[in-house]
C-alpha cells in the first residue's frame, strides 16, 4: 500500500514520528476519495463554510486517509469505517474552548457534562492541543455540532458509517497525535 510503503522509507531515512506524519497526512491524497474527488471537496467546503474557516484547514485522518488504520490494524471499508476530520485552526480551537469555559462558569460547574469520565477526557485531549466536541459539556453549541454532522453524515452514508471531528490548536499538536499512529508501525517493524 502507498502509505505503508511511504513510510517504511522514511524510516529507513530515520525521520521522526512527526515528521512522516506530516508528509503521510498532510500532503499525500485520500484514500476513500480516490475516485470521489467532488465528494471530498463538498464535505471539506460544507465544513469550511460551517466554521467560517480557510477550506486548506481542514485534513482528512484515520483509516480514510490511508486506506487502514494504524491504530485499530483495519482496513477502511465504506460499510464499516467513518471519516475522521481533522480542523487545525488555533481560532476556532479558543473558540470552543471560550464556549466550554463560560457554560461551566470557569470549570466550577461541571455537572453539564453527560459522564464524569467526558470531562476527564476532555481535559486530555485539551492538554494535548486538541478539542473534541463530543466530550463538550451539554449545550446549545454542541447540539448545533452534532445536528450538523449527523446532517453531514446521512448525506454520504453511502460511504462512511458517520464523519467525526477534532479540532487542532496548530500543525504541531495535528502532527503529534498523527505521529502516534506512525510510532504504532515504527513499533510493530521493530518486533519484527
Amino acid at each position: 500500500m502507498l502509505y505503508r510503503e511511504a513510510i517504511q522509507r522514511e524510516f529507513l531515512k530515520n525521520k521522526k514520528n512527526y515528521e512522516i506524519a506530516r508528509k503521510i497526512y498532510l500532503s499525500f491524497p485520500t484514500y476513500a476519495f480516490k475516485h470521489k474527488k467532488d465528494d471530498e471537496f463538498n464535505i471539506k467546503n460544507e465544513i469550511s463554510q460551517f466554521f467560517k474557516i480557510p477550506f486548506r484547514n481542514i485534513q482528512i485522518v484515520g483509516s480514510a486517509k490511508t486506506g487502514e488504520s494504524y491504530i485499530k490494524g483495519t482496513k477502511f471499508d465504506s460499510e464499516t469505517s467513518d471519516l475522521d476530520v481533522a480542523i487545525i485552526d488555533l481560532n476556532l480551537f479558543f473558540e470552543y474552548l471560550e464556549i466550554v469555559f463560560k457554560k461551566t462558569k470557569g470549570y466550577k460547574i461541571l455537572t453539564i457534562f453527560s459522564e464524569p469520565n467526558d470531562q476527564i477526557t476532555y481535559e486530555r485531549y485539551i492538554a494535548k492541543g486538541i478539542f473534541r466536541p463530543e466530550f463538550m459539556p451539554n449545550c446549545w453549541e454542541k447540539t448545533r455540532l452534532r445536528k450538523f454532522f449527523n446532517y453531514l453524515s446521512s448525506k454520504y452514508i453511502k460511504d462512511f458509517t458517520e464523519i467525526n471531528i477534532a479540532i487542532y490548536a496548530s500543525e504541531c499538536f495535528f502532527e503529534s497525535k498523527q505521529g502516534s499512529s506512525i510510532k504504532k508501525i515504527r513499533i510493530a517493524k521493530l518486533k519484527c
